[in-house]
């Protein structure tokens, strides 16, 4: 097989990645988390079948954090582990006193938004510079940057796994096209300010918002 054959294999991905991006443009959130979802599941398959699905997709988000927070936060800092306090009075996400995005992202909004086409009532999504960003209220309720979309999106474009993929010609990270950087998580990094971001290992956020 030739490689321009080899490559028109892979582009399903990509595909889901131009309609997260497309579905941001149209400041549809949900529907841009269902497909960068989508997209970060088949790459987490892609690079280990042996996985269940939840333990590919959970293992994928943690080995990748770094880049999700990265995107999240327009390159400001970085995290190898992002955590949240969760309250007594919460029981959605099971009994741990912590729980990891990945979790957050798998069981809440991954799942919510395949099996019901929607967010569940238990996560929000605001402006990366809303002060309520980045909470847990005492109800359980997960406030999270909708910029977690760039973050999704960040990782499976720089996932070696991807590597293959073509697409997305007309969406740039920094000055350089999306299409030239697939499975080159380094230099997406560069790109989004890793060398200098803040930078910190595991993080845990502690928070109760006021109920409304």
């Amino acid at each position: 097989m030739s490689k321009k054959n080899a490559r028109l294999r892979f582009t399903r991905i990509s595909q889901r990645v131009e309609k997260a991006l497309r579905a941001v443009e149209a400041k549809d959130i949900p529907e841009a988390l269902l497909h960068a979802c989508i997209a970060v599941a088949a790459t987490a398959r892609r690079e280990d079948r042996g996985l269940t699905d939840r333990r590919a997709f959970e293992t994928f988000l943690m080995k990748n954090m770094d880049l999700i927070v990265l995107g999240m936060t327009a390159g400001a800092f970085t995290v190898a582990s992002l955590e949240f306090e969760v309250p007594s009075s919460a029981r959605t996400l099971g009994k741990r006193d912590t729980v990891g995005l990945e979790t957050i992202l798998y069981k809440l909004v991954r799942c919510s938004l395949i099996h019901e086409d929607d967010l569940p009532s238990e996560v929000e999504f605001t402006e990366a510079n809303d002060p309520k960003a980045w909470q847990m209220s005492g109800q359980g309720r997960i406030v999270l940057p909708w910029q977690v979309v760039w973050g999704l999106v960040l990782s499976v474009v720089g996932a070696p796994a991807n590597s293959l993929e073509v697409g997305c010609d007309n969406w740039y990270i920094g000055d350089k096209p999306v299409a030239d950087l697939w499975g080159r998580k380094a230099v997406i990094m560069d790109c989004f300010g890793g060398k200098t971001a803040q930078r910190c290992g595991k993080l845990t956020i502690h928070g109760t918002l006021k109920s409304k």
